[in-house]
């Protein structure tokens, strides 16, 4: 399947300007350093079933000038919403489309 893939993921410590990894302290979450962290986020709804113009259009907006969030949630089920009434790409379904065009879950 195309969606299995394998990399590498280089993990190094935090630049010099950067706060360190994000725990839970208490009620609050702190970077390693002690700094309070703030989370703020949004949801990006059926991303991956989006065209990949779209994809890189939402990264190039969450990692631009300006930008307000630290955190992203990708749902990765298909959604019907009035904007968005297409069908997922070929395999990209979550459970297996049997012939009759029904799913086996």
């Amino acid at each position: 399947s195309h969606l299995r893939r394998k990399g590498l993921l280089l993990a190094s410590p935090a630049a010099a300007h950067e706060h360190g990894p994000v725990r839970a302290e208490a009620r609050r979450f702190v970077h390693a350093d002690g700094t309070e962290h703030f989370s703020i986020g949004t949801t990006a709804y059926a991303w991956w079933h989006h065209a990949p113009s779209t994809r890189r259009a939402t990264l190039s907006t969450l990692q631009g000038r300006g930008r307000v969030f630290n955190k992203v949630r990708v749902c990765v089920f298909p959604k019907w919403y009035a904007y968005n009434r297409e069908e997922p790409r070929s395999g990209l379904y979550p459970y297996q489309k049997l012939a009759d065009g029904s799913f086996d879950f």
